[in-house]
C-alpha cells in the first residue's frame, strides 16, 4: 500500500454491516489522525480504497470519528466510535 493511500498504521477499523465496506483510522505520519474508506471489489477479490477521507487531518482520533458522520453515510449509522 502506498503512502498516499494510507500513511500510518490502522488504530481502529470499522466494518459495514454489509461487510463490504470498511474505514480505517490512523495517525498520520505528522502526528495528525485521519481515515480512509475502503470498499470491497468482488471482480478483485481485494479491498480497494475510495477518494473518501483520504487526506484528512484532526488534530486527535475521536475528531476524525466525528468527521466520520458528514462524509460516509454508512458510518453516521454507528452509534459508538470507541
Amino acid at each position: 500500500m502506498s503512502r498516499q493511500k494510507q500513511q500510518g498504521t490502522s488504530l481502529r477499523t470499522v466494518y459495514a454491516t454489509d461487510e463490504n465496506r470498511r474505514a480505517c483510522f490512523m495517525k498520520n505520519l505528522d502526528g495528525t489522525f485521519g481515515f480512509l474508506q475502503w470498499t470491497f471489489s468482488e471482480a478483485d477479490d481485494y479491498g480497494l480504497p475510495t477518494r473518501i477521507g483520504a487526506g484528512s487531518r484532526f488534530k486527535t482520533l475521536e475528531d476524525a470519528g466525528k468527521d466520520r458522520v458528514g462524509r460516509v453515510p454508512w458510518l453516521g449509522q454507528i452509534t459508538s466510535f470507541r
